[in-house]
């Protein structure tokens, strides 16, 4: 008698989803609202935005010992281009991760890992602001 008032109150639960199937969690009918083209664009972005100012820097010569940027006299420091390296890094990984979810899950929502790349972005952009 539990048992069979026990599946009767989770089919009451389970009839305001209609047709909408869960599954691990999300709604199977959700349509991600991150388009490749929209991962894409963040790419080329971060792409102008960070990849060519740094690759502009770590191709000017070596500051000497005693000096650092800047813009009247341009050099490159190493300690400079390991920072932009690490902050690159994340962002690519970031940007790695968000492609790889929408075109492997185009109906789950992506818009967390959306927001981790594009915070991962403003951080590279952030560390090459200083020396464009």
């Amino acid at each position: 008698m539990l048992s069979r008032l026990l599946g009767l109150a989770l089919l009451a639960l389970a009839l305001p989803l209609g047709g909408c199937s869960i599954v691990g969690g999300i709604a199977a009918g959700t349509t991600n609202n991150i388009s490749p083209k929209a991962v894409y664009t963040l790419r080329n972005g971060y792409d102008a935005a960070f990849l060519a100012p740094a690759a502009n820097y770590a191709q000017l010569p070596r500051c000497a010992a005693d000096a650092h940027f800047t813009t009247t006299a341009p050099c490159s420091e190493a300690s400079v281009i390991r920072q932009l390296q690490k902050v690159d890094k994340v962002a690519q990984k970031a940007l790695d991760d968000l492609q790889a979810f929408v075109i492997a899950n185009p109906k789950l929502d992506a818009s967390a890992l959306f927001q981790a790349a594009q915070l991962a972005i403003s951080n590279a952009e952030t560390a090459i602001a200083l020396y464009k």
